[in-house]
């Protein structure tokens, strides 16, 4: 899906949860633009599907499993993903075509050894909310407030759910952050990954999201991430002194995962706001082809955090990176690319 808060995003991937058939409204990739990645066009010849056609959720892997097993025949190709995101402005679902050169990174030992687990109401509470949202989505009525520093949705099915979560993330945070660093349990450390939010000392939890940034579920990853793009804009905002250290978010810009692209860019876009020189050179270094070939995203939503960086690498006002994204983007992505080549 597309909807915009701000820089940050909301993202729900299409899933079996989805009870009704969607048509494929956009195709993108990304990965192209990695030294040895393999031409658009023969990536494209992989594709068992195309703009227009109906797909049923209940058979995903219809789509998937042929333009996967292809795509993994291609010359160089060490990493391959495709991802469904709903939805587009016509409500249909967009998928993203992810192919990589390089193999993917050694995971960080993490040790997940309790059996502990969230109260099956808070669980539920959080089904309740995502089911809600799907739509929300789609009628347009996903609005979110984050003035306070985490997501606060506004539409009828959210509210009981957030209530619930401020209740208890002011209450047992110890047990948020007990399950969300230790639990066995993917689903509930997930749900901790989202309640946690709520707790009111925000300084205190941006080590527990920044840790949870690593875990091997991208459903825990996705939410973290995205808390601390609403952190660190809430705390630049109440001119409080937090720094979020931008290394991990910057190396999860070659993940073969898009929900890490997506949400590390929108983190990005607030990590970015001084400019700093440090922060500009590593991106140039070591993001900028992934940069590239978001900022090309047919989705103008989830190409502007990308397209805002690389505004800002090039030197480039907001305001001026702002216009034109939506004044032939294609042509200002080369005309900023050459200016930071220029720079280097």
């Amino acid at each position: 899906m597309k909807y915009i808060f701000g820089f940050f995003f909301l993202a729900v991937q299409w899933s079996g949860a989805m009870a009704q058939k969607l048509e494929i409204g956009i195709v993108d990739y990304y990965g192209l633009s990695a030294p040895g990645a393999p031409a658009k066009s023969q990536v494209e010849a992989c594709l068992a599907f195309k703009t227009g056609d109906q797909l049923d959720p209940e058979s995903k892997n219809i789509w998937k499993d042929p333009t996967i097993a292809c795509l993994k025949k291609l010359p160089g190709i060490k990493q391959v993903k495709l991802e469904g995101v709903c939805c587009d402005e016509q409500n249909r679902v967009m998928i993203f075509v992810g192919v990589l050169p390089h193999p993917a990174p050694a995971e960080a030992h993490r040790s997940f050894t309790l059996d502990e687990r969230l109260p099956v109401e808070l669980v539920a509470a959080y089904d309740t909310l995502l089911g809600g949202m799907m739509i929300a989505i789609q009628t347009g009525q996903a609005d979110e407030d984050d003035t306070k520093g985490h997501a606060l949705f506004r539409f009828p099915k959210a509210i009981e759910p957030q209530r619930l979560f401020a209740a208890y993330a002011s209450t047992h945070l110890a047990t948020l952050r007990e399950v969300l660093h230790h639990s066995r349990h993917d689903k509930d450390r997930e749900v901790a990954s989202w309640v946690i939010a709520f707790a009111e000392d925000k300084q205190g939890i941006v080590r527990d999201f920044v840790e949870a940034a690593s875990d091997p579920s991208e459903d825990v990853r996705n939410n973290a991430i995205r808390a601390l793009g609403i952190l660190d804009n809430y705390f630049r905002q109440a001119k409080v002194d937090v720094s979020i250290d931008p290394t991990p978010f910057v190396e999860m810009m070659n993940s073969i995962t898009w929900s890490d692209l997506n949400k590390s860019a929108n983190l990005l876009v607030s990590l970015t706001s001084d400019r700093n020189p440090g922060l500009m050179a590593k991106l140039r270094k070591e993001a900028l082809y992934p940069l590239a070939d978001m900022a090309r995203w047919k989705s103008t939503g989830h190409a502007y955090p990308a397209f805002m960086i690389l505004g800002r690498m090039a030197g480039w006002p907001d305001e001026v990176t702002y216009q034109r994204a939506n004044a032939d983007r294609m042509k200002w992505i080369d005309a900023a690319l050459l200016e930071i080549e220029r720079k280097k």
